[in-house]
């Protein structure tokens, strides 16, 4: 027979085995990303129905109200980085020791459902840095620090240098979510509501620019029957691949 401090051992730890798996779930929330702000910040809607505006922990982006035009644009390849791997993507959030920062933002770690660490998934791609002004799980800031090294030495995201590689249509599989340049003539320019869209003349490459920017544009319609190199974020919508336009600095020349 088991012995009585035995048993009451035993349901002791049973109880705090409880309670701290209860402690851990109330830790972690499952939502819809609805809005993609910049490279670290999103909201999301959680399963509760509350929509919550979330600041990924050791995650620093570059500003997208940055007066510096290099630095906007590079925020804007960050934002369009997050946008392709979160945007109406379920994802699982787990909190730190601080749940909310002072703006009221929610502090956070964010897994895809394919099980990606997006936290350090964007900083690995270049897209942002590691942000250590503030503590947390100290194996996560390692990994991020890591993670960040490993960019800078590989050049990913942000942290490649220009001119970006010109590269061929049929090597675009494989450059996908990438910064690079690519050559093509514009056959048309297609009204798509809040965008223009530089069509090919082979129609398996676009170019969207919002209406928002025109203004760095005035002569694209110009631009129909020529040769154009433009330079950013290599993404595939609706199966076909693009690169968004923001700023004239992006093209070499047309």
């Amino acid at each position: 027979m088991v012995p009585k401090k035995m048993l009451k051992l035993k349901k002791y730890l049973v109880v705090i085995l409880l309670c701290l798996l209860v402690q851990c779930s109330s830790q972690a929330d499952i939502g819809t990303v609805m809005v993609v702000y910049d490279g670290d910040t999103i909201e999301v809607q959680l399963t509760s129905g509350e929509k919550e505006k979330i600041r990924l922990i050791g995650v620093d982006a570059p500003e997208t109200d940055s007066e510096n035009h290099e630095t906007r644009l590079k925020a804007l390849f960050s934002k369009r980085f997050a946008f392709k791997f979160l945007y109406k993507k379920r994802v699982r959030i787990q909190y730190d020791w601080e749940k909310r920062d002072t703006y009221g933002r929610l502090l956070a770690y964010i897994w895809t459902e394919d099980g990606t660490f997006f936290n350090e998934f964007v900083i690995n791609k270049g897209f942002a840095a590691a942000y250590t002004r503030f503590k947390y799980k100290p194996e996560y800031r390692e990994r991020f620090l890591q993670a960040e090294e490993y960019a800078k030495k590989r050049g990913n995201g942000i942290w490649k240098k220009e001119p970006f590689p010109l590269i061929h249509y049929k090597a675009i599989p494989e450059h996908m979510n990438q910064l690079v340049s690519c050559e093509f003539v514009c056959q048309r320019i297609e009204d798509k509501g809040n965008l223009l869209l530089l069509v090919s003349k082979e129609e398996n490459f676009g170019v969207p620019v919002y209406k928002k920017y025109l203004h760095f544009f005035p002569e694209i319609h110009s631009w129909i029957g020529k040769t154009v190199i433009i330079s950013g974020l290599l993404e595939e919508y609706k199966g076909q691949p693009q690169i968004m336009l923001f700023h004239p600095s992006q093209l070499q020349h047309h």
